[in-house]
């Protein structure tokens, strides 16, 4: 076999193909070699398996298991299917590990019965084959798992099956009489129409319950999904040399019931293998002796061609005279050697099949049993096998599991250090050498195969588990296990090259694929030529794994019998390279492995992101991009450059299309962004750019539009003493998003306020920029005992105004004076927020005593108490609080407000020197408070994640009276962690994503900032999805938001239907394409799959897609026109725009029975007309006789053409009349006589359409007027011969039995003379027809003495009997219908004597 790879890239419209590994960009092909299942398509390993399970010893209240072990190198999906029981389980693989299908008895065999039951007859289970497939190639076994008996098959799958075998199974060792333990084999069909002759092998004494003998054979039609099973029936009956041949691949399995090995030693034990191919058969085998066995094997050997010499270790020891057939005749039985137990070359000079047979444990008294395993010719040995005990890892397995490999020795003799053992641990192989496990080589062959030497070593395996061998040179091997009277035993791994075909040619694929990485016309065909050479198609494997980005598949094909096929390819995203990966592998094992990498167009944008800023209304902003070509090689013809909405106050100018960018080079244009209106969230776009064939998004844009804010502080100076001045600080805040501007102010009107703020006018405003506080002092120095109100007004650009210091002071005239202070803004302190008191930025309260007496204060007198509690200081010191002359006192105060608003304490001192000083201590108590939005997301498809809503998400720190900066840490999801993704790469468990990433924490937001950012919104489940987000910020409350989306699952279905009619006829299927689900789906292409081109659409455009609203249904309608007779299927393949379901399958399938139909038209002659004298009038009439019903046919017209001897019948023309039975229907036409040469034609035309001949009966009546005979002729003898064709109809084929009549003699001495015996021809019509008695008489006469023979010939025409054959007298006879000898059937029985013929057709039902 040879492997080919092509590795394709497309850049644009321009396609390369490499024969050779250079391209590695984003993968390494070496791996992806090294990682592919070598000889694909001619091995065990495959997608598709049918298997069946033979019946086994029935234990009551046993623990009996069929059991199915998978193993694969992938995670892939399993089903099986019991079509016939309506039995269906999926799994999924775990990469190279087992998982196992469990059936009872009941669901994976034909029939049950224990040793007491003899076995049923010979038939087809209709749909009882367990029909194994997956997504990806898989290996798969078959173990009988009983509680006291087992054996185990590697399944063969469907590519590697073939159409001729041998059967090897092993004898009943009983007599039949009150135990049956027979031999078995089974046939499942792997395609429609597929026709299955059986001839039976054995031994002299075997039959089958159906009562077939060695040699005889019959046939069967089955379906995919049948099984035939046949028993032996017998004593000591064997199946073994029994060939199946059928028409298309067919599945072989064999064993036995419970076989003794040899027949006369116990105990016996279930033995079961799946049969290779003849064409996979080669000419050496090598038998390897069984781990402590103390002789060796039995085993069994085959010839593919007759006289085949047998050679043991280069000796010829026997001779094979025929294909199959009796042992000894068809196949031979013995032991590889007669002494000790050692290896032997078993070899042939013409293709052979070696089947070995363990002994039970009476054979030698070593712990076993019987198992069976078909033996590996040296032509299809592997380099690297993978394979699997039959039990699950802490299973139902056996304790001893072994591997016997025959390997090719160094020259001397020993094992090369290439050889290994790999045992598989989840995705790793930990591989030895097995020169390392045991050094010892094992035991040699004595005879050099081609010059070489070939070892046997056995290996203990660690237990169950999945396990891979290695060389560098072909080996095979062989695993088998043992516990207590049980065992198993099967091959490794079966390479089936079709050794009958010399391919060394790989498939070759074409394609061609446009600028969208669309394949429309792939096409497949093996190669060479010359069919003596091709070996066909085997299978076609997508690897998924491999590939990415690609859609694929191909139309359904035979393996081994098609030589070419089409598929289809498809990138999914043509915006993002992809890559496709498909070996295209012949039955020979020639691999064309396909890698064809897509490179999406290399044009982008740059940057990618540009943000704006934060504009006022009115501002414009241009920004430059570059459109930009990253090819190489390649120009790029620009088409499209445009913005995503268009309704964002984004514009690009500056770039006129269509242009060509040529190789790495760009060309600029500008993005401008015009602040029209204020929003608190972003304004955001997207540029994409596109030429002829591939559009995307490219690059992101954003701006804030916003306005500014305007805090302007109070100044309270309280008491001062007339002529003191004292200052005070005003702040000026810009708590909005853009730049404050101040113009102008007005103020303070009174002179005793004095500022220090700068000249400010229209041409040189003051600007404070977002976020920024100014202060400024004011300078209050009273001249009059009075309060002087005041304030200053600022002209500005904000619209949110607190534009006013309102400044108040009061100038006395006393001994005692206090302060007032403002802390202003403040925090406010809480339990997840402490904040310490605020101290005051001066001496707060302050007294001084300006008199010259002392002053003594006993008691405050509150005027105002607004949250006064804020205020902390020591109010008990002014219960009892001196001033001396001239002296100050200080009570240190500090301000710790806890909730927010106006904190103001207003009061006045009782004094001793009447003085009404008084102190104001004021606060605001300030704290941010966050709010945001829920979001509805919308509705979108289940998972559709290249179809995401997009939300833009709002946090906004609100502005409010008493608001302050807000400070946000984190976002977290509820109700759990996963509910909303914060990484953009991944979608939650709700469906809900957003990048933390790019938010960068912690966020400051000045009041009526927000935090911005996208969210995405793909449904992970149907109906509601929900989760919320949460802020963490020092917010007065952290606020959810709560996000909502709704998933819908679009659900389509398809349903197929059958059909019933003649061959080459048309019928119609109607089938429905349904969406079930929710929202609108787009079929994109309705597929026929068939292996015969028996099924067509109605409407060829149906076949292109269509779109289905919800609730919407579409009628497709099949075209039926069977090209063969039998029955036909085909899976209608509807593929659509579905996340879940792209490709559906229509349930139930297409199905057809073309029918053609066999009837006989008979010619009765009354027995007054047989013989008639001249001059006397003959009566006949045309039968069509009983049989098929012919309904469907619906025959209308019938054309007939009947002949007769013109020298002495004419015809009588008013005599020629329908039937009673037809005549209302229809009519004749188109008569013509021509008695000359003695023939009538004319039609049966019905009178209407809706009148048919169905059912039986009399179709016409003719009567004819005898004559003299001429002179030519001198017998008197006429055939009535009738030719029938049924017109406009190839659903019926009429035969035609004809009859004749006979003059008498006439003696007049004037006219010829004869000799006349006064007796008549005649062959009785059989009764009872069928026949179904062995003793059938037949009776008939003779008129003249003659030569007389009858002969029955089968429905093709072949001469099976000729009961008389000899010169017979004048008088009656009789003969008996050999029926033991036929089939059931339709036959035919012809006598012939003298001028007499006539044929009878007989039907045979067993």
């Amino acid at each position: 076999m040879k492997n080919k790879i092509l590795l394709t890239t497309v850049f644009f419209l321009i396609l390369f193909l490499f024969l050779s590994p250079v391209l590695k960009a984003n993968y390494d092909l070496e791996e992806i070699k090294k990682n592919l299942p070598k000889m694909l398509g001619a091995n065990n390993l495959g997608r598709d398996f049918y298997i069946t399970f033979h019946p086994c010893w029935e234990t009551e209240n046993a623990k009996n298991d069929l059991r199915i072990y998978i193993s694969s190198g992938v995670e892939t999906n399993v089903t099986l299917e019991i079509e016939g029981k309506s039995i269906k389980q999926m799994k999924k693989t775990i990469a190279n590990d087992i998982i196992e299908f469990k059936l009872n008895p009941a669901e994976g065999q034909c029939y049950q019965k224990d040793d007491g039951v003899p076995p049923e007859k010979e038939r087809v289970y209709q749909g009882y084959a367990i029909h194994i497939y997956s997504d990806d190639p898989i290996i798969c076994y078959g173990v009988t798992r009983y509680q006291y008996t087992s054996d185990g098959f590697l399944a063969l799958p469907v590519q590697a099956l073939g159409k001729e075998y041998l059967v090897a199974s092993y004898a009943d060792p009983t007599t039949n009489q009150y135990q049956w333990l027979p031999s078995y084999t089974s046939v499942v069909a792997a395609y429609d129409n597929t026709k299955v002759r059986f001839i039976l092998g054995g031994t002299e004494t075997t039959v089958t319950p159906g009562g077939m003998k060695p040699g005889q054979f019959r046939e069967y039609s089955m379906n995919r999904g049948d099984v035939l099973l046949i028993p032996g029936f017998g004593a000591f009956a064997d199946l073994s040399g029994s060939r199946v041949i059928a028409s298309r691949p067919v599945g072989v399995i064999s064993g036995n019931f419970c076989a003794y090995i040899p027949s006369d030693k116990g105990y016996c034990d279930f033995i079961i293998e799946m049969e290779l191919p003849t064409n996979t058969w080669g000419r050496d085998y090598f038998v390897t002796r069984m781990k402590n066995r103390k002789k060796n094997s039995i085993i069994k050997v085959f010839s593919k061609e007759p006289d085949t010499k047998i050679y043991r270790d280069g000796r010829q020891i026997a001779i094979i005279p025929n294909v199959g057939g009796v042992l000894g005749l068809g196949y031979l039985e013995m032991r590889p050697d007669d002494g000790d137990p050692r290896s032997v070359v078993i070899s042939g000079d013409k293709p052979i099949n070696v089947t070995q047979f363990n002994p039970g444990q009476e054979d030698d008294g070593v712990t076993s049993d019987p198992f069976q395993l078909v033996l590996t010719p040296l032509e299809q040995f592997q380099k690297e096998i993978i394979f699997n005990t039959p039990g699950i890892r802490g299973g139902f397995g056996f304790p001893l599991n072994y591997v016997n490999i025959v390997y090719e020795a160094e020259p001397n003799g020993s094992m090369p250090d290439d050889l290994q053992l790999g045992t598989v641990l989840g995705s790793e192989v930990v591989w030895r050498n097995v020169n390392t496990i045991d050094a010892n080589p094992g035991d040699p062959f004595v005879y050099e195969v081609n010059g070489k030497k070939y070892n046997g070593k056995m290996v203990q395996l660690d237990g169950d588990g999945v396990y891979r061998l290695r060389a560098n040179k072909p080996f095979c091997a062989y695993a088998y296990g043992f516990s207590d009277y049980d065992s198993y035993g099967f091959p490794t791994s079966v390479a089936l090259g079709d050794l009958t075909k010399p391919d060394t040619v790989c498939p070759y694929p074409t394609w061609t694929m446009d600028c969208t990485g669309t394949i429309t016309d792939g096409n497949v065909i093996d190669l060479p030529n010359d069919e003596e050479y091709r070996s066909n198609l085997s299978i076609i494997y997508y690897h998924k794994e491999l590939s990415n980005n690609f859609n694929f598949s191909y139309t359904t094909f035979m393996p081994g019998e098609s030589k070419e096929t089409t598929w289809k390819a498809n990138v999914i995203d043509p915006t993002k390279d992809a890559r496709l990966v498909v070996t295209f592998s012949d039955r020979r094992g020639n691999d064309t492995l396909l890698i064809i990498n897509f490179y999406a167009p290399k044009f982008t944008i740059r940057p990618v992101y540009a943000d704006y800023g934060l504009l006022d209304v009115g501002q414009s902003v241009d920004k430059t991009f570059w459109a930009i070509n990253e090819s190489k090689t390649s120009d790029v013809y620009i088409e499209e450059l445009k913005l995503k909405f268009g309704t964002e106050d984004f514009q690009i100018i500056g770039f006129g299309l269509p242009t060509i960018i040529p190789p790495m080079d760009s060309i600029p244009f500008t993005v401008r962004f015009t602040a029209t209106r204020t929003s608190s969230s972003r304004f955001r776009d997207s540029v994409g750019i596109g030429d002829t064939c591939i559009f995307g998004y490219k690059a992101l844009v954003e701006a804030r539009v916003g306005d500014p804010t305007i805090e302007v502080t109070d100044a309270n100076f309280g008491d001062v003493s007339v002529g003191k001045t004292v200052n005070r600080d005003i702040y000026i805040k810009n708590g909005g998003s853009t730049d404050l501007v101040i113009t102008g102010f007005a103020g303070p009107a009174e002179s005793v306020y004095k500022t220090n703020l700068p000249y400010i006018s229209e041409d040189e405003p003051l600007i404070i920029k977002a976020g920024v506080t100014n202060n400024y002092i004011v300078s209050f120095t009273p001249t009059a005992e009075r309060y002087y109100p005041d304030q200053i007004l600022f002209f500005n650009n904000a619209n949110r105004i607190d534009s006013i210091a309102i400044l108040n002071g009061r100038g006395i005239r006393s001994d005692l004076i206090s302060n007032s202070y403002d802390w202003g803004r403040k925090r406010i302190s809480r339990p997840a927020f402490p904040i310490d008191p605020y101290p005051a930025e001066n001496n707060v309260i302050h007294l001084e005593n300006n008199g010259s007496d002392e002053v003594k204060i006993f008691g405050l007198q509150i005027s105002t108490n607004n949250k006064g509690d804020a205020f902390i200081f020591d109010r008990e010191r002014f219960n009892s609080m001196t001033i001396p002359a001239g002296g100050t006192a200080d009570v240190p105060v500090t301000f710790h407000p806890t909730e927010t608003g106006v904190h103001e304490l207003v009061f006045r001192y009782e004094n001793t020197a009447g003085s009404e000083t008084e102190t104001t201590l004021r606060g605001i108590g300030i704290v941010p408070r966050i709010i945001t939005s829920d979001y509805d997301f919308g509705t979108t498809i289940v998972n559709d994640v290249l179809h995401p809503n997009e939300q833009t998400i709002i946090f906004t720190n609100e502005a409010w009276e008493f608001g302050d900066s807000l400070t946000i840490t984190d976002l977290t999801s509820l109700p759990n962690a996963n509910s909303i993704s914060s990484v953009w790469a991944d979608f939650g468990e709700e469906g809900f994503k957003y990048s933390k990433l790019g938010l960068n924490f912690p966020i400051v937001l000045q009041q009526g900032q927000s935090l911005e950012f996208p969210a995405q919104f793909v449904a992970t489940h149907i109906n509601q999805n929900t989760a919320s987000l949460r802020s963490v910020s020092d917010a007065e409350a952290d606020v959810t938001s709560n996000w909502n989306g709704n998933g819908y699952s679009q659900r389509i279905t398809a349903t197929g239907g059958n059909a019933r009619t003649c061959l080459n006829d048309i019928a119609y299927i109607n089938c429905e394409i349904s969406n079930t689900g929710a929202g609108v789906i787009d079929v994109t292409e309705i597929l026929i799959s068939q292996i015969e081109a028996n099924f067509s659409f109605n409407n060829p455009d149906d076949a292109l897609g269509f779109t289905l609203f919800e609730g919407e249904s579409k009628t497709i309608v099949i075209k039926y026109q069977p090209l063969s007779i039998g029955t036909h299927t085909a899976d209608l393949i509807v593929r659509n725009s579905t996340l879940e379901m792209p490709e559906i399958v229509a349930e139930p399938r297409l199905t057809g029975l073309g029918e053609q139909f066999t009837r006989n038209t008979s010619m009765f002659i009354p027995l007054d007309s047989k013989n008639p004298v001249i001059g006397q009038k003959v009566s006949a009439t045309v039968r069509l006789d009983d049989g098929e019903d012919i309904s469907l046919a619906q025959i209308n017209e019938l054309d007939v053409v009947l002949t007769y001897k013109g020298s002495f019948l004419k015809v009588i023309r008013e005599d020629i009349r329908l039937s009673d039975r037809i005549s209302n229907g229809f009519t004749i036409e188109n008569l013509t006589i021509d008695d000359k040469n003695g023939e009538i034609k004319f039609n049966i035309v019905a009178k209407t359409q809706t009148n048919f001949i169905v059912g039986s009966g009399d179709l016409f009546h003719l009567s004819f007027n005898t004559f003299l005979p001429t002179q030519s002729d001198t017998t008197g003898f006429s055939e009535l011969k009738q030719t029938i064709i049924a017109l406009g109809s190839s659903c019926v084929i009429l035969t035609n039995t004809s009859n004749s009549l006979e003059l008498k003699p006439v003696c007049i001495n004037d006219l010829r003379k004869i000799v006349s015996t006064g007796g008549v021809y005649n062959l009785a019509p059989i009764n009872p027809n069928p026949v179904t008695s062995t003793e059938t008489n037949v009776e008939f006469s003779v008129a003249l003495e003659g030569w007389t023979e009858i002969t029955i010939f089968d429905s093709e025409g072949q001469v099976v009997a000729k009961p008389i054959a000899k010169s017979l007298k004048p008088g009656k006879y009789s003969f008996i219908i050999p029926v033991e000898t036929l089939s059931s059937g339709t036959y035919y029985c012809k006598m012939l004597s003298g001028p007499y013929s006539e044929t009878r057709s007989l039907v045979i039902v067993k």
